[in-house]
């Protein structure tokens, strides 16, 4: 952490003038009633209220902060989220989960655009840098830390990411970005948007390539993204649009398999949506469309080459919202799920339907006092009943200042793959001939319990404080099937405990400095029988200076540091366990805008100071990386 010191006093040296010159006091308030202006959010009940307001405990990260962090991935972006577990293990491939649940394949996060689910739909996992979206297009990201079933249902089990665009008014005109740099990395986006009486629309293309870590001549990433959105305002407070897209990513590198290591994939995704929405309703139906790839490399000869596996989900979703009383808000919904899977890794062509109900109230006996309770009702073809209650009592004593306690159960069901995998395989570490689904298994569980507290002081200073615990069962793992130990299969046999707490907060030094520092600790107590136990990281901290001093110039310094990790035995390891060190990632970005902030130039490293280290004991070593970018706004 030395050679962070030394920047941050070095910083201070250079700009003694600008650390200790004197503000107007109008430029003065006006950057107070900014940093105290309260954000709103739409994903904890899927309709917009004050975060002070959310039953949930909730980030947002704007797209000030995501242009600024110089990030080209949208998991990047999140490590700086307090409790967020961020693991890459290739130039392509990242781990993302919540509260000391990421493992390799984590599939118990809820990923949504726009409220638009983007798991594929054979095994539920995020194929983060193949996602059809350009980081410019974004608006906000919203992370709900923890269980958030109540109302989204299937898979919001650790939590939710909800990354919401922006509006073709915000994108008015035509933006170009162009980046380039190490490891063969380049990203072009190509956005335009306009109106034209009660019609407005936008328009997004994209690439993005980059070489691997472990071999620089060697391609990791290629993916062209497209996208589409028209809309039209019924009136000033309704609207309908209709979007979509592609994403189509030849050259993936990954997943990253304990058994079979990095695989070669194949990636095409694309969407339709239809939405209509006013002040207390919407209506969502869209259609995803997945086909994935995966190409062996490391298997034996006479094995299958490849894997292929296709989705198509559609989805119907209604709410609404009925003010009962000045004190009640309820909160209505329904929505209808039909997922078609096939592949030649999977027994047959199978149909999967989800029927879900929920509704949430809203009661607010005192100024100060709310209670939120609600539950949801899901309907499996598989696992049949479900049930999603959550209740939060929210106390505000005065403004700005929270204090929240919620209580929640929230679930994940088997994956198409988990339930009808049937697949030949052959392994020298493994004698093992074949994976078979399990159509007996339940779903995975988890009960949630949080206190939290958030406040303002006097205009410069935003705390957060959280404490948590979750209880886990019923968790699904693969392991030899009783009887045959040729075979491997999944059973509902992990249970844990997790539990530990979040502290953060901004501080607002000047109008143009300001710092952020946030730190997670968790416990994990994992009672599932060897080998299929998790782990994680004690202790997480994040920390950051934004600078802008004025003159078109700004600079970013983000700081992650992760403790070391003791990974526990896995099937081909039996007995062995694996650890990775502790690491510190330091990232910086500089730019300068001019010609009236319609262009910009900026210099992006990623890991600074050159800390070579694995984010997972199989992973690739992550380096350093130097980009360039140009913006033009026209």
């Amino acid at each position: 952490m030395k050679p962070i010191i030394y920047l941050l006093v070095l910083t201070c040296m250079i700009f003694p003038n600008w650390i200790l010159a004197e503000e107007p006091s109008e430029e003065l308030a006006d950057i107070f009633a900014i940093f105290a202006e309260e954000k709103m959010v739409i994903t904890p009940s899927k309709h917009p209220q004050p975060i002070s307001h959310s039953p949930s405990t909730i980030t947002v990260v704007t797209a000030d902060e995501i242009r600024r962090s110089g990030a080209t991935s949208i998991p990047d972006i999140l490590r700086s989220v307090p409790g967020m577990e961020v693991m890459q293990t290739s130039a392509a491939e990242f781990n993302v989960s919540i509260r000391g649940n990421n493992q390799l394949h984590t599939n118990k996060l809820l990923v949504l655009i726009d409220g638009r689910s983007i798991q594929e739909e054979v095994q539920n996992f995020i194929l983060w840098t193949a996602l059809p979206i350009t980081i410019e297009e974004i608006d906000r990201i919203e992370v709900i830390r923890g269980p958030g079933s109540a109302i989204w249902g299937a898979n919001a089990f650790d939590g939710v990411v909800n990354i919401i665009t922006k509006s073709p008014k915000d994108l008015k005109g035509t933006f170009i970005s162009t980046t380039g740099g190490q490891m063969g990395t380049s990203l072009m986006s190509l956005i335009h948007a306009g109106e034209h009486e009660r019609f407005d629309y936008k328009l997004s293309l994209g690439h993005h390539r980059a070489d691997e870590w472990r071999d620089r001549d060697e391609l990791a990433l290629e993916v062209f993204r497209g996208n589409a959105l028209i809309r039209y305002h019924l009136s000033p407070e309704k609207r309908l649009s209709l979007s979509g897209g592609i994403s189509d990513a030849a050259r993936y590198d990954g997943p990253l398999f304990d058994i079979t290591r990095l695989l070669d994939t194949d990636i095409t995704y694309s969407h339709l949506q239809l939405t209509y929405e006013d002040p207390r309703s919407f209506f969502r139906f869209y259609w995803n469309s997945f086909r994935t790839q995966l190409k062996q490399t490391t298997l034996v000869p006479g094995t299958e080459p490849e894997f292929i596996a296709n989705a198509r989900l559609y989805n119907l979703e209604w709410q609404h919202q009925v003010p009962i009383s000045r004190t009640h808000q309820l909160i209505g919904g329904v929505n209808y799920r039909l997922n078609v899977v096939k592949g030649n890794v999977i027994d047959q062509r199978h149909q999967l339907d989800l029927f879900g109900i929920y509704l949430q109230d809203a009661w607010t006996p005192l100024e100060s006092l709310t209670l939120v309770v609600g539950t949801r009702y899901d309907y499996h073809t598989t696992i049949q009943h479900t049930f999603s209650p959550r209740a939060s009592l929210l106390y505000r004593p005065a403004q700005h200042q929270t204090f929240r306690l919620s209580a929640g159960l929230a679930y994940r069901p088997p994956t198409p793959l988990e339930t009808f995998q049937r697949i030949a395989i052959s392994l020298p570490s493994l004698p093992i001939n074949q994976i078979v689904g399990n159509q007996d298994l339940d779903a995975e569980r988890i009960v949630s319990y949080e206190a939290g507290y958030t406040t303002l002081l006097f205009g410069r200073i935003k705390g957060e404080i959280t404490f948590f615990y979750n209880r886990l069962s019923d968790l699904i793992n693969s392991q030899p099937a009783e009887g045959d130990p040729m075979i491997l299969t999944y059973f509902n046999r992990g249970k844990a405990q997790v539990y530990g707490g979040e502290i953060g907060g901004e501080l607002l030094i000047r109008t143009w400095l300001i710092t952020f520092a946030n730190y997670a600790h968790q416990q994990v107590d994992d009672d599932s029988p060897p080998p299929i136990r998790r782990a994680a990281p004690r202790h997480k901290v994040n920390g950051g200076v934004r600078i802008q001093p004025g003159n078109g110039l700004t600079a970013d310094l983000l700081i992650h540091y992760v403790s070391k990790i003791n990974y526990p035995e896995t099937l081909d390891n039996p007995g062995q366990t694996r650890e990775t060190d502790a690491y510190t990632l330091v990232n910086l970005r500089t730019g300068y805008r001019f010609l009236q902030d319609k262009a910009e130039l900026v210099l992006s490293v990623f890991n600074l100071f050159n800390d070579i280290h694995r984010e997972y004991p199989l992973g690739d070593e992550i380096g350093t990386r130097v980009l360039g970018t140009l913006n033009l706004r026209f």
